[in-house]
């Protein structure tokens, strides 16, 4: 969408009405100059198409950088300590389940973890709240109660985040 509306500025900057060529009453603005986002100066000459190849990655490099930036599901949980410690909880941990399993598989994967000490049961019940109420799915789908090995790697990653997020606000 904003690469549409990019190219809709560039195309009518391209258009030069009839009659509008430099020299009557035409200004030239050649001490005009451009910083990249990687920090270079550029020295404005008028030719829009010079600067668009040189700064239209780094633009979108930083979009990339900043929608990444809002995914909590690739930050490393020390990376929460400094920000917001509260941002991962029983919702997003569940969130995490029910794109991987249906509703059946995900309360089963809770009660393993649960079984195998890598939840507290107080820490299992938050997510069973939430998970008993999503769609069960089929009753076959209830037997693959597993995460593939990254995504249990997430998530094991987010216990420990919301763990220490709920120590700092002394909730324990």
């Amino acid at each position: 969408m904003v690469e549409d509306v990019l190219r809709g500025v560039e195309h009518r900057l391209g258009e030069v009405p009839e009659g509008a060529a430099m020299g009557e009453g035409a200004v030239s603005h050649s001490g005009d100059t451009v910083v990249t986002a990687d920090g270079r100066v550029i020295s404005g000459g008028g030719s829009t198409s010079r600067m668009k190849g040189e700064d239209s990655a780094p633009l979108l490099e930083l979009y990339e950088a900043q929608a990444l930036e809002s995914n909590p599901f690739l930050h490393a949980p020390d990376v929460f300590m400094g920000e917001s410690p509260a941002s991962v909880g029983a919702p997003t941990i569940a969130a995490l389940l029910l794109d991987h399993l249906t509703g059946m598989a995900a309360v089963s994967f809770i009660d393993k973890a649960i079984a195998s000490g890598m939840l507290t049961p107080e820490e299992g019940h938050e997510l069973n709240a939430i998970a008993q109420l999503a769609a069960p799915g089929e009753a076959q789908a209830a037997l693959e109660d597993h995460l593939p090995d990254r995504e249990l790697l997430t998530f094991s990653a987010m216990i420990s985040t919301w763990r220490k997020g709920k120590k700092l606000q002394g909730v324990e």
